[in-house]
């Protein structure tokens, strides 16, 4: 007989809100010095938002997933995350 389990771990966020200030600190120690890398990739035009959702769904990007758009006001980003 074959059986299939699953096992979810995680945190409630709320649970540390008093030391987010502390966090965002460290955090961004952590970046200037270069110990914190992080990895986006930047698509440009609105036309394209099928095409990183898609990308990102079928696993062609790494880290963060941006899509560079000009609306009336003028720049603005949407994010689509695959974070790995």
């Amino acid at each position: 007989m074959l059986a299939k389990q699953l096992r979810v771990e995680g945190f409630v966020l709320t649970r540390f809100q008093s030391r987010w200030g502390e966090a965002l600190a460290q955090l961004a120690q952590w970046l200037e010095e270069g110990r914190l890398k992080y990895r986006e990739e930047i698509m440009e035009g609105f036309t394209n938002m099928p095409r990183a959702s898609i990308g990102m769904l079928e696993g062609e990007n790494t880290g963060k997933m941006l899509v560079k758009s000009m609306n009336q006001t003028g720049l603005s980003f949407s994010g689509i995350a695959r974070l790995t």
